[in-house]
Formats: C-alpha cells, sequence, structure tokens
C-alpha cells in the first residue's frame, strides 16, 4: 500500500476522462494500473468495468482523498453529466453496456472487445491524455486539429486500451507502436461530422436548440435524433445505398461507419422538416418503420405523423412469374424424385 503521503498528483486536463487520468497517476507511481486498484481501501474493481460510465461515489470519495481533491472535480472525469442529457435513462443507477450516444468499449475483464475509445493522434502527441468528448458517438472530429478521430491502432488495428499499455497509454497494447502516427485528412468528410457535433455540442451545452421553428430541449432532442438516426441507417442498409452503413447499432460501430452515419443525420435535419420527408419519400419511409418507438418526443412525432400509414409490400416486388424458381411439392422426398428421374431415363433408353 502506498502511503497516503504520497497521493495522486491533482494535474488535471481539461476534459480528460477518469479512465486516463489514473493510467497517468499509476505511470507517476510506478505501479501498473491493475495493480493501482489495490491503492484503495476498500479494494475498488476498476478495470473489469466502464469505469468512465459506472464509477461508483464510494470510488470517487476514494480517489478525491487521495489526490486531494474534491468529489466534483473527479466526478466531472466520468461521463455523467453527459448521460444525463443524452441518455437520462441510463443516467442513474445501475449502467448496461451501452447508453445512448455514448460508445460501447465492449468490457470483457480487463480486455476491450469494442473500439469505443477514440482518440486524435495530434492530441495524444502534445498531451498523454484521453478526452471525455472522444466517447461521445457523434463526435468523430477533432476540432482542433481538424482531423478525423482513430479508434484503433494504425498498425494492427486493435481497440485501444491505455491500461494495459505500456507507456502511459501512448502505445499499442497489442504491438506496442505509437499510437500518434498521422495520415493526411479527409477533409470532404470532416466538413459535415464536424459541423453536426457542434450543432450536439451546443444543444448539451445551452440545454436546447431550435428545430425549425419549435424550441427542443436537449433530452427531447437527443432521443428523437437517436430514433431518426436508427430507423435512417436501418432502410439505408437495406437498400444497400451506402456501403458504409450497417443495421449495427451505432454506439456500437466502428468511427468510419458512426462517421457516414453523422453525415446522414446532419443532412436529415437541415431545413428541418422538408430535407427528412424528401429523404421518407425517397426511401419509402412510413409510420409502420416508427411504430417500434412508443415515446417519440413531439418535434419527431409530428413529423413521422404526416407520414403514410404503410407502403405497400407489393410496391417493390416482381411481376408475376418473374424471378420465380420452380419448388418441389411439399408432400414429395428425395426418395419420390429420384424415382421420377430413374424412370424418365429408362424411358429414353428404350
Amino acid at each position: 500500500m502506498i502511503s497516503p503521503t504520497y497521493g495522486f498528483q491533482s494535474d488535471l486536463i481539461p476534459d480528460e476522462l477518469l479512465s486516463s487520468y489514473l493510467v497517468r497517476q499509476s505511470a507517476r507511481l510506478g505501479v501498473t494500473p491493475h495493480r493501482l486498484q489495490g491503492q484503495f481501501e476498500p479494494n475498488f474493481e476498476i478495470w473489469t468495468r466502464d469505469v468512465d460510465r459506472s464509477a461508483s461515489d464510494a470510488l470517487i470519495a476514494a480517489i478525491a482523498r487521495r489526490s486531494s481533491l474534491d468529489s466534483g472535480a473527479i466526478g466531472s472525469m466520468t461521463l455523467r453529466a453527459y448521460e444525463r442529457v443524452l441518455s437520462p435513462s441510463t443516467a442513474e443507477g445501475r449502467r448496461p453496456g451501452g447508453g445512448t450516444w455514448i460508445n460501447a468499449v465492449g468490457v470483457f475483464h480487463r480486455k476491450r472487445t469494442l473500439h469505443g475509445l477514440q482518440y486524435c493522434p495530434l492530441c495524444l502527441k502534445e498531451t498523454p491524455a484521453f478526452k471525455r468528448t472522444w466517447r461521445l458517438a457523434f463526435v468523430t472530429v477533432c476540432a482542433r486539429h481538424g482531423v478525423m478521430l482513430r479508434d484503433s491502432c494504425s498498425h494492427c488495428d486493435n481497440a485501444v486500451v491505455p491500461h494495459r499499455s505500456k507507456q502511459i497509454g501512448l502505445r499499442c497494447h497489442h504491438c506496442d507502436r505509437l499510437l500518434s502516427a498521422f495520415s493526411t485528412p479527409d477533409r470532404a468528410a470532416i466538413r459535415e461530422c464536424f459541423d453536426l457535433q457542434e450543432l450536439f455540442l451546443g444543444t448539451i451545452t445551452v440545454n436546447g436548440l431550435l428545430l425549425g421553428k419549435v424550441n427542443v430541449n436537449a433530452s427531447d432532442f437527443f432521443r428523437g435524433a437517436s430514433q431518426l438516426l436508427q430507423v435512417g441507417k436501418e432502410k439505408l442498409a437495406r437498400r444497400q445505398d451506402d456501403a458504409a452503413i450497417t443495421g449495427r447499432r451505432f454506439e456500437f460501430a466502428r468511427a468510419s461507419e458512426r462517421a457516414a452515419c453523422v453525415s446522414m443525420l446532419f443532412r436529415l435535419l437541415q431545413e428541418w422538416p422538408r430535407q427528412f420527408l424528401h429523404f421518407a419519400t425517397a426511401c419509402d419511409l412510413s409510420r409502420q418503420c416508427f411504430a417500434r418507438y412508443a415515446d417519440s418526443p413531439s418535434w419527431l412525432k409530428d413529423v413521422i405523423n404526416a407520414l403514410p400509414a404503410r407502403i405497400r409490400a407489393d410496391r417493390h416486388r416482381p411481376a408475376q412469374g418473374e424471378g420465380r424458381r420452380r419448388r418441389r411439392p411439399i408432400s414429395e422426398n428425395w426418395r419420390t424424385v429420384r424415382a421420377r428421374t430413374l424412370l424418365r431415363a429408362a424411358r429414353r433408353r428404350t
């Protein structure tokens, strides 16, 4: 046990994640992040869960005592403040593996099975810390350097797991290569992604926005935007209009797919609801597509009610007889078919 005299440094980095802070402190104290959790009484499990989402009040208080900081400062490094707005149903109490608009990291013991922790290689090169905003699913661009965020090692494509890294999270835990390698950004993709994340972050800051002619509070906006995004991406995935978009849940997707979804969502929200209604007509959206959501906010529900109740299923079916295959009657088994084939062959020989 480290003496309380040699506690954590109170060197807070703006917008740093709690997990990143703990990794930096373990390096300064000369212990591994895994052994760091043994420095608290009682012994808290830290790395076998998503500590940035699930840190308990007791753990926050223990870290505050060790660092001579108040609990509010430590708590501000978690994702609680974001979850209260983005995912209020999971903000308090037990937190499932993934909240709305928060990237899931896929905790499996001390490993991570999903690419939920993003980073900017240039920011990481300047300051060895991972930011809270990098865990937001709609954030895909570094506002400081204007480059797309990464969600994996550029050499081996493994997920970023700072607490298993050998150098304060700056190297890949799998191949030990530097994470700060840099490549030329895609300027065309960055513009729409940046505009949407600025809109969303601004909505969180002021707790609302003007959408069309309606003032919408932040929680209602993000709840409706999540529904709009999921239905839109599922429709595009079925039509195969965009190869980068699949039906996978947004918060579980890789950075490249989320960037494509963000671009789509930004276009749908432009000049609301005109662009969305054009999209609905082109992609055959109906009220039935949103039937799974019983709690759609009014700003979205009013527009959904303007859609047709459902699109006829036979609208895109092939013409009569087109694309059909002849089927064997259900009553016939393989022995009957074999006997018929042999009889035909015998007749031909005779």
